[in-house]
């Protein structure tokens, strides 16, 4: 069971209720008839929403907290009942929020930054062995993204302009073969030659794009 834990400062008359998944469990619902049943532990501050099967068993479980995002707001979610593993922990300072995701270990997976008015800044994310998988600053344009797989190894990398990839865009094995290599065009849409290769290097196929339309394919 997650437990949250609310900071003093947090507002309690504001409406806007933040809502937070903290984990889902999806079993086989065959036979089974979902049944939502809401609890609260204060319903001016916090509660929970579980959803259930016709068993009993919880599909789902969500913890709610009321508030907006204000300077000096601050919450946190914790892996036990003592709130000594934490597993999320949010705050805003100033015009700046920032939210920090946690494993069971205490390691770090997740650091996100934002503004208050919900715009994306920066984020960052760890594989559990600590192995850093991917790093991107929203604010730079445009965004040049590269994403690793948690043996280090390069997983894909790419250039994104006002929400579209655009240009080179490569895409490798996690025993570092390339595995396919295209261009993106205007609007995201692919463009010219693609080409795939197996996991040992091999030329498998290749594409020609002209601005999103697939005009021919060879396969090897």
């Amino acid at each position: 069971m997650l437990i949250l834990k609310i900071n003093k400062k947090v507002s309690l008359g504001l409406r806007l209720c933040i809502l937070i998944t903290i984990f889902t469990v999806t079993p086989n619902l065959s036979n089974a008839q979902a049944i939502n049943k809401t609890i609260y532990s204060d319903t001016s501050v916090v509660g929970s929403d579980n959803t259930y099967d016709a068993k009993g068993e919880v599909l789902e479980k969500y913890y709610y907290i009321y508030g907006k995002n204000l300077p000096g707001e601050h919450w946190q979610v914790y892996y036990d009942s003592n709130f000594t593993k934490i597993l999320l922990d949010y705050y805003c300072d100033n015009d700046s929020c920032i939210t920090l995701q946690y494993f069971s270990n205490g390691k770090l997976e997740r650091k996100e930054v934002g503004t208050i008015q919900g715009q994306y800044v920066y984020e960052e994310i760890w594989c559990e062995n600590g192995q850093l998988v991917r790093k991107v600053d929203f604010m730079q344009q445009p965004n040049h993204i590269v994403n690793y797989y948690c043996n280090g190894v390069k997983k894909n990398e790419f250039n994104r302009i006002a929400g579209f990839i655009k240009g080179d865009y490569k895409w490798w094995y996690n025993n570092g073969q390339i595995r396919l290599e295209g261009l993106y065009g205007d609007m995201g849409t692919e463009d010219g030659t693609w080409k795939y290769f197996s996991d040992e290097g091999t030329l498998l196929k290749e594409e020609i794009w002209e601005k999103g339309v697939l005009k021919e394919t060879k396969e090897y």
